[in-house]
């Protein structure tokens, strides 16, 4: 497999999960990957790290596509991964569903208890006078 080894020090942002690699992060690539391609990511002391597309024109030379240096990146990877966002997606369709429905229930119990008004001091001598007309 092609390899694509950073600097030192460069391997960072991959052990934080980032997972870009910049053109200036590269010391060497060993092999001549195609656009495209999956590497092997490797730090400075030969330490794999992950697997990434190359990407040569692009100032992203590698995009990851698992830190786990032990997958096979192939049709499977991909199926898998789309059908965790899909659930991903449907629980949270869900929950905020489920939110809505909550904050609907909390507007209509709000619905429910008694408007205060405040009235300023014209407002409430015309209603006092029509609280006396309907008095009498």
């Amino acid at each position: 497999m092609n390899t694509l080894v950073l600097k030192h020090g460069r391997e960072k942002s991959l052990k934080r999960r980032h997972p870009w690699i910049f053109s200036g992060a590269l010391e060497k690539v060993e092999g001549s990957p195609e656009s495209g391609e999956t590497i092997l990511v490797r730090s400075h002391d030969g330490k794999p790290l992950a697997l990434a597309a190359w990407s040569p024109q692009s100032q992203i030379r590698a995009r990851v596509w698992s830190f786990d240096t032990a997958a096979s990146i192939d049709r499977a990877f991909f199926e898998e991964r789309i059908r965790k966002a899909v659930a991903l997606r449907a629980a949270s369709r869900r929950h905020r569903r489920e939110q809505v429905h909550a904050d609907e229930s909390h507007l209509a119990a709000r619905r429910a208890q008694p408007r205060v008004e405040r009235r300023g001091p014209a407002e409430r001598e015309r209603l006092r006078g029509r609280e006396l007309e309907a008095r009498e």
